[in-house]
């Protein structure tokens, strides 16, 4: 027996251990109406039993359950025809990426792809609730596309379809429309790579983290923050910039308790913040706030860009932070179009940038 199947293994007093947890952080979640208005709980109520078969299966069955699971849940929360609309979208999407042919090719025809699914979002063109599907579609797969096609380029061990198929149908995205990019590497190769009860630990640490954060998003929210009517002074007009970056505790909260969901299900991923007010300087914030963009942005920009520069100096890194800035901006006005159908072009966020 492998590795992999005695981690995938738990007693009987651990797994009621995790799930006695969990199931307390239920309430809370309905208790206090926790992110009630994306349907948190509802989420919940598919990821509690989720976990209880999850746990007990025969190892070789948990990848097709994950999927299977995400796949019912999609058609659950939007309905027959979109949920299956939305899962028929990523899976032409999927197998485009598996073609048996050169890499530029797949890449160029996921390019071509994503900007047919771009002329729905922007409503050029429009089937029944093709909108909705593509809003979706877009949500669930803009980032991790990306950097799936850049992985797999010079992926040199076949992971398994099943494994693949996960890494893009994950659970809490769902509902979470801003959302973490896992790295795909750590993805494949932290799956049960350590004991189910202590990946079930760290999920629900990260769970527990994010939930407190969230109650703290809701107190400055509604006690800190001054409306822009009572703006009238220097001092509030501080209190009002300084409160508003605080509340970069909601997107913590929502991406741990993203992360957490995630290793419920034996996929051990790393912090996504590492405490940022604690930050000294601005390179320490950058290493310190959403550790996985800053990864996402490393990774598929920042070392590519340096190493084309034939002398690796101080104007070679100024460029390529200047060139990586760009790319910044570009991909969150790239998020928003999905979300919101328009890119960010106004005067306050080029300024911001």
């Amino acid at each position: 027996m492998n590795n992999i199947s005695l981690n995938a293994k738990i007693s009987t007093t651990n797994f009621l251990k995790s799930l006695t947890t969990l199931l307390l952080m239920v309430l809370v979640v309905k208790w206090l109406h926790i992110e009630e208005s994306i349907g948190l709980f509802d989420l919940m109520l598919i990821v509690v039993p989720g976990f209880i078969v999850n746990a007990f299966l025969p190892l070789t069955f948990r990848l097709p359950f994950c999927f299977l699971l995400t796949s019912f849940t999609t058609v659950w929360l939007f309905g027959l025809s979109i949920g299956l609309s939305i899962l028929a979208t990523i899976l032409l999407l999927f197998s485009i990426t598996l073609l048996p042919i050169a890499w530029n090719y797949r890449a160029l025809l996921v390019f071509v792809f994503t900007f047919l699914i771009a002329l729905f979002r922007l409503q050029v063109f429009e089937w029944g609730a093709s909108t909705k599907v593509v809003t979706i579609v877009g949500i669930l797969v803009m980032f991790r596309t990306i950097l799936y096609l850049y992985e797999i380029k010079y992926e040199k061990e076949d992971p398994g379809i099943w494994k693949r198929l996960n890494y893009f149908f994950l659970l809490p995205n769902l509902i979470f429309f801003i959302f973490p990019i896992v790295d795909y590497k750590t993805f494949i190769r932290n799956h049960y790579s350590q004991a189910a009860f202590s990946n079930y630990k760290l999920g629900i640490s990260y769970m527990f983290t994010g939930l407190w954060q969230l109650l703290l998003y809701r107190l400055l929210y509604y006690y800190t923050i001054p409306s822009l009517d009572d703006i009238d002074n220097i001092f509030t007009l501080i209190q009002y910039m300084t409160m508003s970056y605080a509340l970069i505790v909601r997107l913590s909260g929502l991406f741990h308790f993203s992360v957490g969901i995630i290793c419920l299900f034996g996929f051990k991923l790393p912090p996504t913040f590492d405490n940022y007010f604690l930050a000294v300087n601005f390179s320490d914030l950058w290493r310190r706030i959403n550790i996985y963009w800053k990864d996402f942005v490393m990774k598929v920009f920042y070392y590519p860009i340096y190493f084309k520069f034939k002398k690796k100096n101080n104007f070679a890194v100024f460029s390529t932070i200047m060139i990586v800035f760009f790319f910044n901006w570009f991909f969150h006005a790239y998020q928003w179009f999905w979300i919101r159908g328009s890119f960010l072009l106004k005067n306050n966020d080029i300024l911001f940038w």
